[in-house]
This record gives structure tokens, C-alpha cells and sequence, in this order.
């Protein structure tokens, strides 16, 4: 008896280390994930950086530069009428740069997102995708207001977005279908287009890998559980699964699904 309740407790002992050890490891892991996580938004906050800066001083800059040189042509010397088509070139430039500078920040804050919530915002932006882009965008969501809270409609407008950009810079599509659907107890966003695919372990490498990191960092602060799949000539799908419970509801008289 002495010698099994000694072999009971060695084996307990050696189970609850085995036990620490195996929980220590996950752990380790989580850690790890969080990390990476982490390190995914960081450095996509600096490629969007990186791409403003560009949009304003290639942009923007080399605009009001050459407004700065034309107005600087105008001369009392000069005649009235070739005074004027200076001026009027400056002004042509000087318009062009107020509506890049308004297409700057609609990219980095949609007024529509802050006023009508995500649904209306992303209606917008596929209307603005369609007239710039050879493709043809369609979205679908529920007439009922979804609930979502202001930081949930900016993580799920930007995670749309991203999946927008990947299919432009990487899928060559020319149809992207983007729907969300009440089910019991959740919400689901599936996004999805007819390109030319890829396998998901490409997806770890360049600027898609950090784009779909991004990604899956934005969902995971949405507390939704999200899936994807691909492949060479099928396309890319994508779906985000939401606990519609932890949702807040929104106050009284406001609609994200407003026009």
C-alpha cells in the first residue's frame, strides 16, 4: 500500500509538471501571437503612413509647386489676356489639389463612416471603387441597424477596405461581392472575388502577407472569428464571423443603414 500511494503521488506530480509545462508552451504562444499581431497593425499604421506622405508630396506638393511658379509668371508687362490664362491654369491646379487633399482624407476617415456607420460608408467607397477601377463591386446588408458601435464600424470599414486593396493590387478581378447577413447569434461579413487566387501560404510573403495580418489583427479586436480560403484560378473568400451578444446597441435615431 505504501509503495502504490508513493507511485500515486510520483505520478501526480510528474502529470502536474507535464501539465505546467504543456500550459506554459500555449502560453508562450499566445504570447507570441499577440506579438505578432501587434507588430502586423504597427506596420501597416507605417505603410499607410508612408502612403500619405506619398499622396501629399507627389501629389499635393508638386501641384501647389507648379501653382507657385505659374503665379509667379504674372507680370504688370505681360498682356492682360496672357495674364489671365496663367491665372486661369493656377486656378485649374489649384482645384485639382483641394479635391486630391478631400480624396486624402476620405481615404483615412470617410465622413459617411462617422455619420451613417459602415454600411453606408462602404456603399460609398464601392461606388468610388466602380468609377475608378474596370470592376464592378456589389455589397448587400440587412435594412435592420446592426448595432454596431463606432470603433466596430471603423474595424470592420477598414478590414473591407484592405480586402479592396489586396484584390486590386494583387487578384486582377474584375467582380468583388461584399455581403453581411444577420444569423442566429452573429453577423456574418463575406467578401469574395472572381480573381486569379492564390495559396494561402503566399500569403505570408510581401505586402499581402502584412495586408491579411492587418487584417486578421482588426477581427481579433472585434472578438470575430474569421476564414479564408483560395487558390490558383478559384478566387479568394473570405468570411468574419461576430458574436452578435457582445454588440452594443446604438442609441435611438440613429440608422447605419441610412442613406
Amino acid at each position: 500500500m505504501f509503495l502504490l500511494a508513493v507511485a500515486i503521488i510520483v505520478f501526480f506530480i510528474q502529470y502536474q509538471k507535464k501539465l505546467s509545462a504543456q500550459q506554459e508552451e500555449i502560453r508562450i504562444m499566445e504570447t507570441n501571437y499577440q506579438r505578432d499581431l501587434l507588430n502586423a497593425s504597427l506596420e501597416a499604421q507605417e505603410v499607410e503612413r508612408k502612403r500619405v506622405a506619398t499622396d501629399l508630396h507627389d501629389g499635393m506638393g508638386s501641384l501647389l509647386s507648379a501653382v507657385r511658379l505659374y503665379l509667379k509668371q504674372i507680370s504688370p508687362q505681360k498682356e492682360a489676356i496672357k495674364n489671365e490664362e496663367i491665372l486661369e491654369e493656377a486656378t485649374y491646379m489649384v482645384d485639382t489639389a483641394i479635391n486630391q487633399a478631400r480624396s486624402i482624407s476620405h481615404d483615412l476617415l470617410p465622413t459617411t463612416l462617422d455619420r451613417f456607420g459602415v454600411l453606408v460608408a462602404l456603399e460609398d467607397l464601392c461606388k468610388r471603387m466602380q468609377k475608378i477601377n474596370d470592376l464592378s463591386v456589389e455589397i448587400s446588408y440587412p435594412d435592420t441597424d446592426l448595432g454596431f458601435s463606432k470603433k466596430q464600424d471603423l474595424a470592420l470599414y477598414r478590414i473591407t477596405q484592405e480586402l479592396i486593396n489586396n484584390t486590386l493590387k494583387h487578384a486582377g478581378a474584375d467582380l468583388i461581392s461584399i455581403q453581411f447577413e444577420e444569423l442566429p447569434g452573429q453577423i456574418q461579413l463575406t467578401y469574395t472575388d472572381n480573381g486569379k487566387g492564390f495559396t494561402l501560404e503566399d500569403s505570408q510573403t510581401a505586402q499581402l502577407g502584412l495586408g491579411l495580418k492587418s487584417i486578421k489583427s482588426r477581427a481579433q479586436l472585434l472578438e470575430g472569428e474569421m476564414h479564408m480560403h483560395s487558390a490558383p484560378g478559384q478566387g479568394f473568400h473570405f468570411t468574419l464571423h461576430l458574436p452578435k451578444g457582445i454588440l452594443p446597441k446604438k442609441k435611438e435615431g440613429t440608422n447605419s443603414s441610412e442613406a
